[in-house]
């Protein structure tokens, strides 16, 4: 993907939202090493709506489920990603669910790595709560944004939220 790059400022640091033809193509954490970017004031309204779902997110509100499916319906990924993606967004605030146990929620048991592989791939992190799924030894597991964040996510959400 190469699109319109626009800066979000978060508790996390800068998230970029990436827009395709005016359209929010993915969320990128910080540490993705691009430093393009336009204000998110500037952007269109698709844009600015996903940026004020995100900035909601750290006010302690969930987004829409129905908003998760149609921004789902915008982006190509496998019949199983997809499941897995839907089960992710179902995890509530606080909570965590292993990579096994998603795997097998969507359908797929023993599964686990895929699960992990559709997770790394996830384009809407923080709306689709990847950070919410960890290891099932209780180990954090991998996260795009790095371990630190995903900590900082997970006990931000068990803390109550600022």
């Amino acid at each position: 993907m190469c699109g319109e790059f626009y800066v979000l400022d978060t508790p996390i640091g800068e998230v970029l939202i990436e827009a395709l033809d005016e359209t929010p193509a993915q969320v990128i954490l910080p540490g993705s090493g691009i430093k393009a970017g336009r204000s998110v004031e500037q952007a269109p309204e698709s844009v600015r709506v996903m940026a004020e779902i995100l900035l909601a997110f750290f006010e302690g509100k969930e987004p829409d489920p129905t908003f998760t499916c149609r921004l789902l319906d915008g982006v190509e990924v496998s019949d199983f990603g997809r499941r897995v993606l839907e089960k992710v967004a179902e995890i509530p605030c606080g909570s965590t669910s292993s990579y096994g146990d998603i795997a097998a929620m969507a359908g797929n048991p023993g599964a686990a790595r895929a699960v992990g592989g559709v997770m790394s791939s996830n384009p809407f992190p923080l709306i689709i709560p990847c950070h919410r799924v960890i290891r099932s030894d209780g180990g954090i597991g991998g996260f795009g944004g790095g371990e630190e964040i995903k900590s900082w996510l997970l006990t931000f959400e068990t803390r109550g939220r600022a």
